[in-house]
């Protein structure tokens, strides 16, 4: 801890990625959309001008760093000609599922790699059910179940293939039904489901068939959520950010690993948990008309802190002093400056 993380083989600077749910820019023709569920018995309600593509990708992005590893261990699950085919992908909201789900796409469908288009045919599909286009519960089940089917249609009939479904909630019309009536229509399809909870057992009839592979995806580690911070700033930052008797014109800092490691302790950092959502918003705050990153406490970030019996508010935990800031009489509140930078006490 407190070294620059190794450049991950899959990983690539990219934004973190918020899914646009059905759109008119992604729409595809609806007569497709129409003869590929023309079977399905289930009455579907007329759709708003908005319909899904099932050769539509997440856009490309910016600022996608570490996640290696996950990465790695996600292909390797969806990629086994004889693996699970049900692969659930969880965590909290903000915690980048969209984000890696992006990368996944363009780094897998690249050519060359595991779901590469073959002869024109896509291999891997991505749809996100996120539509707020649609107050009715019918309507919105009817309109999820509409866009998975119309999207592993669009797919390649011999291989391996993947759908990747984003945002499979219940409030944006996600059924459990859903797995086995598509794994039975399209026996060489694997699914990749997004979700804020793990999924164990799969409810309706056949869905006791498939066993569910729940990977829970984990905050970034410190010194990436430094380097998230760092890459979303909107002004470089300068000695008096983290130094309050710094020069005010004294040159930029520029990024090494000492930075990394103080910009990993500012409570305010650390008050995002490693989520890359509250880590952006946070860097948002950082402009030329915020004198210091010192001065950085915005109100949303504000959390009751975890005391030792203080009552402290604030962010993250008050920590007690250390064994050379007690023996030097240093103040608590200047402890917990110090060491709340990263600054050795010496």
């Amino acid at each position: 801890k407190g070294s620059l993380p190794p450049v991950a083989p899959l990983g690539r600077s990219c934004n973190l990625w918020v899914p646009v749910a059905i759109s008119p820019e992604t729409r595809g023709s609806q007569q497709g959309v129409v003869g590929d569920v023309e079977d399905d018995p289930r009455p579907v309600p007329a759709l708003p001008v908005s319909a899904y593509s099932s050769r539509s990708l997440p856009e490309d992005c910016e600022d996608f760093l570490g996640r290696g590893s996950d990465l790695q261990r996600l292909l390797q699950q969806l990629g086994a000609p004889r693996g699970r085919r049900v692969i659930v992908l969880h965590g909290p909201c903000g915690i980048g599922k969209s984000a890696i789900s992006a990368e996944l796409c363009r780094f897998a469908t690249a050519p060359g790699r595991r779901f590469a288009p073959v002869k024109g045919r896509q291999r891997l599909a991505y749809v996100s059910l996120q539509n707020s286009s649609m107050d009715s519960e019918t309507g919105t089940e009817a309109c999820a179940h509409l866009s998975i089917f119309a999207a592993a249609a669009g797919l390649a009939s011999n291989g391996r293939t993947c759908l990747l479904i984003d945002r499979a909630e219940k409030q944006f019309g996600w059924r459990d039904e859903f797995v086995p009536e598509v794994l039975d229509k399209h026996p060489q399809m694997c699914l990749l489901i997004t979700r804020r909870s793990p999924l164990y057992r799969l409810d309706g009839e056949g869905g006791d068939r498939w066993k569910p592979v729940n990977i829970a995806l984990g905050p970034l580690p410190d010194v990436e959520a430094a380097q998230l911070f760092l890459q979303r700033l909107h002004r470089p930052l300068f000695p008096l950010d983290l130094w309050p008797a710094a020069k005010a014109a004294a040159e930029p800092l520029r990024p090494n690993e000492d930075l990394l490691r103080r910009i990993a302790s500012l409570p305010a950092l650390v008050a995002c948990g490693g989520l890359p959502r509250l880590v952006v918003r946070l860097a948002a705050e950082v402009t030329w008309e915020l004198p210091s990153l010192l001065d950085l406490q915005p109100e949303w970030l504000k959390v009751e802190s975890v005391s030792h019996g203080t009552g402290y508010t604030g962010y993250g935990f008050r920590p007690a002093p250390c064994a050379p800031c007690v023996s030097r009489g240093t103040s608590r509140a200047e402890s917990e400056r110090i060491h709340g930078l990263g600054i050795a006490a010496q």
